[in-house]
């Protein structure tokens, strides 16, 4: 998914939690608010079991900064559910490839190659290799 706030990169769909939430529910939220996805009816796969990442991303065009606990999830659609994806206003643009060409497309980008910054393309080369050590196991 390409963000209006960083034209032209690749990220990722992500979502702020509220303080009672749990990492799935906040998965699932996320889902439906950004991509009008129904996250009960999706398959959802932890890839960070009993753990979270810190993530300090910087946007100076913005003169913002977040620290973040980042879980990393991984969605797993049907082509019929994949048709059905409406991005909300923060997506500029979308495209979906099956799971190991998205993987191909992060391990052949060089940092700040295709994601917004360097932060985000640290954390696209930790989902390949949590997707390479096949911990946990992905449908």
């Amino acid at each position: 998914m390409a963000m209006k706030t960083c034209p032209g990169a690749l990220g990722f769909v992500g979502e702020h939690s509220s303080p009672s939430e749990d990492w799935m529910d906040t998965a699932k939220r996320g889902l439906s608010e950004e991509l009008g996805l129904l996250g009960n009816e999706l398959s959802i796969t932890d890839m960070t079991p009993g753990s979270s990442v810190l993530v300090q991303t910087s946007y100076p065009e913005f003169r913002r900064r977040e620290l973040q606990a980042t879980k990393i999830f991984l969605v797993h659609l049907e082509a019929d559910q994949a048709r059905r994806i409406k991005g909300d206003d923060e997506i500029a643009e979308m495209f979906w490839s099956p799971l190991r060409d998205a993987l191909a497309l992060i391990e052949n980008s060089k940092p700040n190659d295709r994601f917004c910054n360097e932060e985000l393309s640290d954390l696209a080369e930790l989902v390949l290799e949590l997707a390479e050590s096949g911990a946990p196991e992905v449908p």
